[in-house]
């Protein structure tokens, strides 16, 4: 039987982390260049999992912002010849179906 749908909690007050995560849910704190949430949703696609669900507390509307397409952004890295990043913001849309 082949696994294709995780769950992925993230609610929660991030309490041991105050005050940084006041303005910031704690799986939207940067780790090296990516906060944890894309590592968990990256490291899921690549294992095949093409549906996940994220759960999240009231508010914390940033975690679910970071995964949709932001044409704006886009567009920015573009006209910046920043194909790099470019390929990132391209990328992370399509990791999975959230």
């Amino acid at each position: 039987m082949r696994i294709s749908k995780a769950v992925i909690p993230v609610a929660g007050l991030g309490t041991r982390f105050l005050p940084g995560s006041i303005s910031i849910p704690k799986s939207m704190i940067p780790v090296f260049d990516k906060p944890p949430i894309h590592f968990c949703v990256e490291e899921a696609s690549k294992a095949g999992i093409d549906h996940i669900v994220i759960v999240a507390s009231e508010g914390q509307h940033a975690v679910l912002k970071y995964f949709e397409k932001r044409l704006d952004l886009e567009k920015a890295a573009s006209d910046k010849k920043d194909f790099e990043m470019l390929s990132i913001l391209q990328e992370i849309p399509d990791l999975a179906d959230i």
